[in-house]
Protein backbone atom coordinates (compact mmCIF):
# COMPACT_ATOMS: atom_id res chain seq x y z
CA UNK A 1 0.00 0.00 0.00
CA UNK A 2 2.97 2.61 1.04
CA UNK A 3 4.59 1.41 -2.02
CA UNK A 4 1.46 2.43 -4.31
CA UNK A 5 1.16 5.78 -1.94
CA UNK A 6 4.92 6.92 -2.65
CA UNK A 7 4.19 5.81 -6.80
CA UNK A 8 1.28 8.22 -7.13
CA UNK A 9 3.04 11.30 -5.25
CA UNK A 10 6.33 10.61 -7.47
CA UNK A 11 4.52 10.45 -10.53
CA UNK A 12 1.70 13.77 -10.07
CA UNK A 13 4.58 15.42 -8.38
CA UNK A 14 4.76 18.12 -10.45
CA UNK A 15 0.23 18.27 -10.22
CA UNK A 16 0.42 18.00 -6.73
CA UNK A 17 3.41 20.58 -6.85
CA UNK A 18 0.79 22.94 -8.32
CA UNK A 19 -2.02 22.79 -6.16
CA UNK A 20 0.42 23.02 -3.49
CA UNK A 21 1.70 26.34 -4.43
CA UNK A 22 -1.45 27.94 -6.27
CA UNK A 23 -3.13 26.71 -2.65
CA UNK A 24 -0.05 28.73 -1.14
CA UNK A 25 -0.58 31.92 -3.64
CA UNK A 26 -4.44 32.19 -2.91
CA UNK A 27 -3.46 32.45 0.38
CA UNK A 28 -0.83 34.55 0.59
CA UNK A 29 -3.16 36.85 -1.62
CA UNK A 30 -5.99 36.76 1.02
CA UNK A 31 -3.65 37.41 4.02
CA UNK A 32 -4.17 41.34 2.57
CA UNK A 33 -7.38 41.21 3.42
CA UNK A 34 -6.73 39.87 7.10
CA UNK A 35 -7.40 42.39 10.13
CA UNK A 36 -7.46 42.00 14.03
CA UNK A 37 -10.61 43.10 15.83
CA UNK A 38 -9.46 44.12 19.20
CA UNK A 39 -13.60 44.49 20.01
CA UNK A 40 -15.01 42.76 22.98
CA UNK A 41 -17.36 39.59 22.63
CA UNK A 42 -20.77 41.02 23.89
CA UNK A 43 -21.48 38.56 26.77
CA UNK A 44 -24.45 40.18 27.82
CA UNK A 45 -27.66 40.98 26.14
CA UNK A 46 -27.48 44.61 24.87
CA UNK A 47 -30.56 45.64 27.01
CA UNK A 48 -28.81 44.15 29.84
CA UNK A 49 -28.69 47.18 32.92
CA UNK A 50 -25.13 46.52 33.16
CA UNK A 51 -24.29 46.82 29.40
CA UNK A 52 -26.06 49.74 29.29
CA UNK A 53 -24.17 51.47 31.96
CA UNK A 54 -21.12 50.09 30.38
CA UNK A 55 -22.13 51.72 26.99
CA UNK A 56 -22.75 55.19 28.68
CA UNK A 57 -19.32 55.39 30.58
CA UNK A 58 -17.50 54.27 27.33
CA UNK A 59 -19.01 57.46 25.65
CA UNK A 60 -17.93 59.53 28.12
CA UNK A 61 -15.06 58.75 28.87
CA UNK A 62 -13.68 56.62 25.85
CA UNK A 63 -12.48 53.12 25.48
CA UNK A 64 -8.93 53.20 26.81
CA UNK A 65 -7.63 49.59 27.55
CA UNK A 66 -5.19 51.37 30.64
CA UNK A 67 -8.28 52.17 32.03
CA UNK A 68 -8.67 50.91 35.89
CA UNK A 69 -11.35 52.04 37.81
CA UNK A 70 -12.10 51.42 41.53
CA UNK A 71 -15.72 52.49 43.16
CA UNK A 72 -16.60 51.96 46.65
CA UNK A 73 -19.93 53.07 48.54
CA UNK A 74 -19.41 53.39 51.86
CA UNK A 75 -21.50 56.07 54.53
CA UNK A 76 -18.48 56.53 56.69
CA UNK A 77 -16.09 57.33 53.66
CA UNK A 78 -15.08 61.13 54.82
CA UNK A 79 -14.24 60.00 58.22
CA UNK A 80 -10.79 60.83 59.23
CA UNK A 81 -9.64 57.07 59.21
CA UNK A 82 -11.04 56.41 55.92
CA UNK A 83 -10.56 59.05 54.13
CA UNK A 84 -6.43 58.38 55.38
CA UNK A 85 -6.31 55.08 54.18
CA UNK A 86 -8.02 56.01 50.90
CA UNK A 87 -5.20 59.05 50.65
CA UNK A 88 -2.06 56.28 51.24
CA UNK A 89 -3.92 53.77 48.44
CA UNK A 90 -3.92 56.84 45.95
CA UNK A 91 -0.25 57.88 46.60
CA UNK A 92 0.71 54.03 46.90
CA UNK A 93 -0.75 53.12 43.77
CA UNK A 94 1.84 55.97 41.63
CA UNK A 95 4.63 54.29 43.07
CA UNK A 96 3.67 50.97 41.08
CA UNK A 97 5.27 50.99 37.59
CA UNK A 98 3.40 52.06 34.54
CA UNK A 99 0.79 53.70 36.64
CA UNK A 100 0.98 57.55 35.46
CA UNK A 101 -2.10 59.15 37.25
CA UNK A 102 -3.99 58.53 40.26
CA UNK A 103 -7.51 60.75 40.05
CA UNK A 104 -9.19 60.43 43.25
CA UNK A 105 -11.64 62.29 45.44
CA UNK A 106 -8.64 62.34 47.66
CA UNK A 107 -6.92 65.00 45.15
CA UNK A 108 -9.92 66.64 43.81
CA UNK A 109 -9.31 69.87 42.04
CA UNK A 110 -11.54 72.64 41.17
CA UNK A 111 -10.34 75.16 38.63
CA UNK A 112 -10.88 78.74 39.49
CA UNK A 113 -11.06 81.30 36.84
CA UNK A 114 -10.03 85.08 38.23
CA UNK A 115 -11.69 87.10 35.71
CA UNK A 116 -9.36 90.50 36.27
CA UNK A 117 -6.15 88.74 35.53
CA UNK A 118 -7.89 86.53 32.59
CA UNK A 119 -6.24 83.47 34.27
CA UNK A 120 -7.19 80.31 36.31
CA UNK A 121 -5.56 78.51 38.71
CA UNK A 122 -6.27 75.48 40.61
CA UNK A 123 -8.28 75.03 44.09
CA UNK A 124 -7.38 71.88 45.81
CA UNK A 125 -10.26 70.50 47.83
CA UNK A 126 -8.04 68.43 50.72
CA UNK A 127 -5.07 69.88 51.09
CA UNK A 128 -4.66 69.03 54.90
CA UNK A 129 -6.51 65.64 55.28
CA UNK A 130 -4.72 63.50 57.46
CA UNK A 131 -2.24 64.06 60.78
CA UNK A 132 1.17 64.73 59.90
CA UNK A 133 3.41 61.62 59.55
CA UNK A 134 0.42 59.41 58.94
CA UNK A 135 0.24 60.20 54.93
Amino acid sequence: MWKRFARIILHYRIFILLIIGSFTAFMAYRAKDVELDYNYVALLPEDDPYYIEFEKFKKEFGEDAYLGIIGIQDSSFFKLKKFSDWKKLTGFDKTVNGVIEVLSVVNAIDVKKNTTTKSSRPKIYFQKTTKPGTA
